[in-house]
């Protein structure tokens, strides 16, 4: 299981992460190419794509109300994520509800991708 971002599926205004973003669209790839080679010893591999989640990574950006606010406005479902969002996607994958599945990367975004 990978972790990727909506950031390396989609240009996002306001977001100039260029090498962030070519990272995380690396992971995707690589995602789908260790599904495609190693589903014959059936190994699955898949990822996960979130938007912004709140982590001691993200706090010096949201500990501003105002800027928060906006970072919010961008997710149509008005929030961000919590690492439990993250973490419920990971427990499918790793489930054997998923076991059918292989290279798909799921976005965990509050529907940023949806626009």
């Amino acid at each position: 299981m990978n972790i990727a971002s909506v950031l390396g599926l989609k240009a996002v205004p306001g977001f100039p992460v260029h090498a962030y973003a070519v990272a995380k669209a690396g992971v995707v790839m690589l995602t789908t190419t260790i599904a495609v080679h190693d589903a014959q010893d059936e190994i699955r591999c898949n990822g996960i794509a979130p938007a912004i989640v709140e982590t001691s990574l993200t706090a010096s950006r949201t500990r501003d109300a105002t800027v928060r606010a906006a970072l919010e406005a961008r997710h149509p479902l008005g929030r961000l994520g919590t690492p439990e969002d993250i973490a419920r996607a990971a427990v499918y994958f790793a489930s054997d509800e998923s076991l059918w599945i292989t290279g798909s990367v799921l976005t965990v975004d509050g529907g940023v991708m949806a626009q």
